[in-house]
């Protein structure tokens, strides 16, 4: 890996990326493999050059549970919820239980979302995400609108107790919820993480939906709490939880190691799971020490418990064949590549389609439409062709060469990088349209990704300004698939006033939001909130060269930056006028002398744990607004660190490189103050 300055900020910037997608529960960016040579690369450039470590984001992602990228929430953990270290390498894992000198057990990793679960007196009072590390999101009420599986919300002993563990799907979970999700409009969740997390973390969820529980911890002091649950032995405190209701991970798949090596017990657990004899989905196998005692004299790091570690599985590899390879234009007009391939059945599932990344990955292996194929699934979630088995080649295949021209709207396509793009804003406008409608852009309520594309398939929606113009009863009449019983299903009354209730409140959306809303390439929350502050108005945003974004000396925006956002602002222009017209705000502060005294001028601030009356974007663009930057990572370059309730690791090391620091109750009076 290369190790000056600007490759490694890249290479930084994409891990940081990778992190975020998959703790948040996006659909992941790249292969667990993948990110986690990406990681063992960074670490070692910045063990052969400290300074590296001064890299914005390099931090988290080396000592921060979930690499930094999600913040703790309003509830604290009574004890650190640390992640696992993982290996790929039996023999790591091996020595790692020879070095441990204690009782250990081998248990099923689940790959779901870790959560805590406190009870009072029998009753289930509070449920958790593992957040940071030092505190997590209430999630209480969503869980209880949901049917869990092994989380029971009552149990029959008194006392105060916590169990942990993973909140996931089984197949029957993920057959179950996906069909009652596409039932009521939604679009089909790409795999089990990806629909745990969109299921769990919404705010509302509009059909039924089941998941499941598997507890691989307890925590308990109280005298009145069950015996078991206090037991030094970790067998002993499962078994105690499973006999009051929870379902252990461990019993998910038990392993025995009295006549085999734990080599072999993983490799056992390992087949079953490809096999699909073990209802869950799993990504590794875990050895962990079985004595409480035991782990404490062994300890732990700011970010992984030194008493245990993962074992990653590999990607399940098969063959087949390649049928046709489709191209299709992504938000931002990057060219992506499909393989249609002979159905095969890989983990489980059946793959007929995956991903080809881009047309050099294309022409470096020669691949050919006819040609076997070797296929794996990345990370466990997203089928990819890994090489082409040339010996099996028929003869007389043609080469496969791309073709130059959009897809989409038959445009030539810009071919200056490894990804070709077409610039026309007229492709792939329902990506476009859900992008807007988005939580994190203007936050449409009731909005999604089915009904985006139901609107561009009909003609309703054909460029992003056409959103703000639809007619009710035509939005009511919306195709949304078919019924059970294979009836035409619309949209309705309901959601489509809904829906234009909701369209008619983001006009009043910040200018930040509206910009970030067009996405025009290279600009996502952060920069957007950058350029509002810069500028004041779409106009001047609008009217701007090259010349006036560099000049503007805006945090991270160099000359390719100002040369896209010129491009793509000139490209949004009569979308921007038409949503101007229909009453989309288009302005902001505007930029004067003032700028310089507002209280966190030129200042870079980390807020961490929750700050009243603000969510985690609110908190951010409040920081903007007040003249900061905000950053999502503590270094020596941060000036300023807001601490809220369940601060955690980002308040110590803040401590330790003697931040400035700020109380959220200060920050929130002094965000109020500024809006």
């Amino acid at each position: 890996m290369a190790t000056s300055a600007p490759a490694f900020t890249a290479e930084v910037e994409r891990a940081v990326a990778a992190a975020a997608a998959y703790y948040s529960g996006a659909d992941p960016l790249m292969s667990d493999d993948e990110y986690d040579t990406l990681l063992a690369g960074i670490a070692l450039a910045v063990e052969a050059s400290p300074e590296l470590n001064e890299v914005e984001g390099v931090a988290g992602l080396l000592t921060e549970v979930a690499a930094g990228t999600i913040s703790g929430g309003g509830v604290a953990h009574t004890t650190p919820m640390l992640s696992m270290s993982k290996s790929t390498d039996l023999d790591a894992i091996e020595k790692f239980a020879a070095s441990v000198r204690a009782e250990f057990v081998i248990e099923p990793k689940v790959d779901g979302i870790a959560a805590v679960a406190r009870y009072v007196d029998g009753n289930l009072v509070l449920v958790a995400t593992r957040g940071d590390g030092g505190a997590g999101e209430d999630i209480t009420d969503k869980v209880a609108a949901l049917h869990v599986t092994g989380l029971p919300k009552t149990v029959r002993d008194s006392g105060a107790f916590e169990v942990r563990g993973e909140i996931y799907m089984s197949p029957s979970d993920f057959e179950f919820s996906n069909a009652a999700r596409v039932a009521s409009g939604g679009e089909p969740f790409a795999n089990p993480r990806n629909a745990t997390s969109g299921t769990v973390m919404r705010e509302t969820v509009r059909y039924e939906a089941r998941v499941s529980f598997a507890a691989y911890e307890a925590v308990c002091d109280d005298e009145y709490a069950p015996d078991g649950l206090r037991s030094d032995k970790y067998w002993e405190r499962m078994d105690a939880a499973a006999h009051i209701g929870f379902r252990p991970a461990r019993g998910l798949f038990p392993t025995l190691l009295d006549d085999t090596s734990v080599s072999e017990a993983i490799a056992a657990m390992g087949a079953a799971r490809d096999a699909g004899l073990i209802p869950a989905p799993l990504d590794g196998a875990v050895v962990k020490v079985v004595s409480s005692a035991a782990r404490e004299r062994i300890g732990a790091s700011s970010r992984h418990p030194r008493w245990a570690m993962a074992y990653k599985f590999p990607a399940v590899k098969v063959q087949t064949t390649l049928l046709d390879i489709e191209r299709a234009v992504g938000r931002t007009g990057n060219i992506s590549y499909t393989a249609v391939l002979a159905p095969v059945l890989v983990d489980g599932s059946t793959v007929e389609r995956a991903t080809l990344h881009n047309g050099d990955f294309i022409a470096e292996r020669d691949m050919r439409i006819g040609d076997t194929v070797v296929l794996f699934k990345a990370g466990d979630i997203i089928p990819r062709v890994e090489e082409v088995v040339t010996a099996a080649r028929p003869a007389g295949l043609a080469s496969y060469v791309a073709p130059t021209s959009c897809p989409e709207c038959g445009e030539e396509l810009n071919r200056t990088g490894a990804i070709w793009r077409c610039a026309s804003p007229t492709c792939s406008i329902s990506a476009a349209v859900a992008y807007l409608a988005s939580r994190d852009c203007l936050d449409v309520d009731g909005f999604s990704t089915a009904i985006a594309d139901s609107l561009v398939e009909r003609g309703l929606v054909k460029r992003l300004s056409d959103l703000f113009y639809l007619d009710a009863a035509a939005l009511a009449a919306l195709p949304m698939g078919e019924t059970v019983k294979g009836n035409e299903r619309l949209l309705g009354a309901t959601v489509a006033n809904k829906i234009l209730a909701g369209l008619e409140a983001t006009k009043s959306q910040p200018l930040n939001r509206v910009v970030c809303a067009l996405g025009i390439k290279m600009t996502g929350r952060g920069m957007s909130r950058r350029l509002a502050a810069a500028f004041g108005s779409m106009d001047a945003l609008v009217a701007a060269d090259e010349a006036a974004f560099l000049d503007k000396g805006i945090d991270a925006v160099g000359p390719l930056r100002a040369k896209a956002f010129v491009a793509g602002f000139a490209a949004m222009a009569g979308d921007i006028a038409r949503m101007a017209a229909a009453g989309v705000n288009m302005t902001g502060e505007t930029p004067d002398a003032e700028d310089a005294v507002k209280p966190l001028a030129g200042l870079k601030v980390v807020v961490t744990g929750s700050v009243p009356g603000l969510s985690r974007t609110e908190a951010a663009e409040a920081v903007e607004r007040l003249g900061g930057i905000s950053s999502g990572s503590v270094s020596k370059s941060t000036d300023l660190v807001v601490i809220g309730e369940g601060a955690g690791s980002k308040e110590a090391k803040a401590r330790e490189l003697g931040v400035k620091i700020m109380d959220a109750e200060e920050f929130a009076v002094l965000a109020g103050g500024a809006a």
